[in-house]
This record gives structure tokens, C-alpha cells and sequence, in this order.
């Protein structure tokens, strides 16, 4: 721990900075994909908390189930496409 909310992470090289109220990760990983790199996850399970709340909204149940409560249509597959020649 660094600061009240800023911890470095040792994992290989280079070392990471964490602000996990921030959820900003120097390796770049939650800003890239939304979700806790492996970092923020040591970091989390050693204070004891729940990685889930680390995770974006739209990685979660709810949401899958909201997104999938409508019907998903089949789509051809490729053999079923005209050749365009391009």
C-alpha cells in the first residue's frame, strides 16, 4: 500500500500500480477488457473482498440475462454467402 487507495503490485517486471476504487490498473488490463487483471485480483483477495465488485456491470448476470431475453435469430453460415470476387 502506497496511499489510502494506491498499492504496487510485484508481479515479474515492471511492477503495477493498483487504484482499486478507481479501478485503474497501469498494465492497462480493466481498461481495456472491464474486468480485474491478475493484479487487482491478488490485491482484492488479500484485503478479503469480493472480486465481483471489481468487475464491469456488463460482465454480469443480469445483464447477460437481459441481453439474451429476447429471441437470437440463427444466422447462415459462410457457405451460405454469394461470392462477391472481392
Amino acid at each position: 500500500m502506497a496511499e489510502e487507495d494506491k498499492y504496487e503490485v510485484m508481479h515479474f517486471m515492471p511492477n503495477h500500480i493498483i487504484y482499486l476504487k478507481n479501478r485503474f490498473y497501469t498494465c492497462g488490463m480493466f481498461q481495456l477488457v472491464r474486468y480485474s487483471c491478475c493484479h487487482a485480483i491478488a490485491l482484492i483477495d488479500y484485503h478479503g473482498l469480493e472480486v465481483e465488485n471489481y468487475i464491469d456491470d456488463y460482465f454480469k448476470k443480469a445483464i447477460y440475462m437481459k441481453v439474451y431475453s429476447h429471441m437470437v435469430h440463427p444466422v447462415p453460415g459462410m457457405h451460405d454467402y454469394e461470392d462477391s470476387r472481392m
